[in-house]
């Protein structure tokens, strides 16, 4: 009975499913001691960083590509904004447009 039975198990109590096609698993290089740990489930891939909660993590547990990702949608959207208004887009509509993006 492996690890995520388990978690399957409980989903499953909690009238939940599991999608086990999206289990993913990260390992925390953090340490000094860089020890090459093996997969603790074979048949779940391994990534370099995952989305939680809405929140990206890498395996270094930093959120640096989450406030990347944040820093580059908050520009397309800036730059979307600053075009609409160089075609004489009215203020009004422009909040309307960043109210649905924002």
């Amino acid at each position: 009975m492996g690890e995520l039975d388990n978690v399957e198990r409980w989903t499953k109590g909690n009238n939940l499913t599991l999608n086990r096609a999206k289990c993913t698993e990260i390992h925390d290089i953090r340490r000094k001691c860089q020890v090459v740990m093996p997969h603790l489930l074979p048949y779940v891939a391994r990534v370099q960083s995952m989305k939680v909660l809405g929140v990206t993590s890498n395996c270094n547990l930093s959120v640096l590509d989450h406030v990347n990702n944040i820093t580059r949608s908050s520009a397309q959207t800036i730059r979307a904004l600053r075009i609409l208004r160089a075609h004489d887009m009215v203020d009004s509509s422009l909040h309307v447009v960043y109210r649905a993006v924002a």
